[in-house]
């Protein structure tokens, strides 16, 4: 990648980051890091290492802008926003979980005991109804007679107090 840092042009990989800071040690970090091969690392130590520049000809803002553009993850910018009614910490682009270094693989498996819960009838409108259900969570099912067919869909939305609302779908 190319690109002009206070006035003087670089060309630079991501390759060349990881092998100049090879013979290095990251020093402390105070706001802003990158992580380079799943070491956290100061921002303007590693641009300054990669290119040789000195650390006063830029501010964690450049080096961080520039380190992404290499696809290195780095710590976002700090500010705010407002998503409906929710202040939200803005993310960089480089925050997706697939910049992350692998550390470990678990595999596991999961298994579900599913509970007979009843029938569900149409009530007086012809809406399900369903019949009580625990109050803890789990995996419920329910027959549904549906005249001339094997499977009934019944979106419903209205909200129940100690049972399911949602969309169902019934064999």
């Amino acid at each position: 990648m190319r690109f002009v840092m206070d006035g003087v042009e670089f060309e630079l990989t991501a390759e060349q980051v990881c092998s100049r800071l090879k013979s290095h040690v990251p020093h402390d970090i105070h706001e802003h890091w990158v992580l380079v091969d799943g070491q956290r690392w100061p921002v303007k130590q590693v641009l300054a290492i990669a290119t040789g520049a000195e650390k006063s000809r830029f501010v964690s803002r450049t080096a961080r802008r520039h380190l992404r553009n290499l696809g290195f993850m780095t710590s976002d910018d700090g500010k705010s926003r407002k998503v409906g009614s929710i202040k939200v910490k803005a993310l960089g682009a480089q925050s997706a979980s697939s910049m992350l270094p692998p550390l470990d693989r678990i595999t596991a498996s999961v298994s579900f005991t599913w509970r007979y819960a009843g029938q569900v009838i149409l009530d007086s409108e012809g809406l399900p109804a369903f019949p009580p259900l625990p109050r803890e969570p789990g995996l419920y099912r329910f027959t549904f007679d549906s005249p001339g067919t094997d499977r009934a869909a019944m979106p419903d939305t209205r909200p129940r107090s100690g049972g399911p609302a949602g969309c169902y779908t019934c064999r």
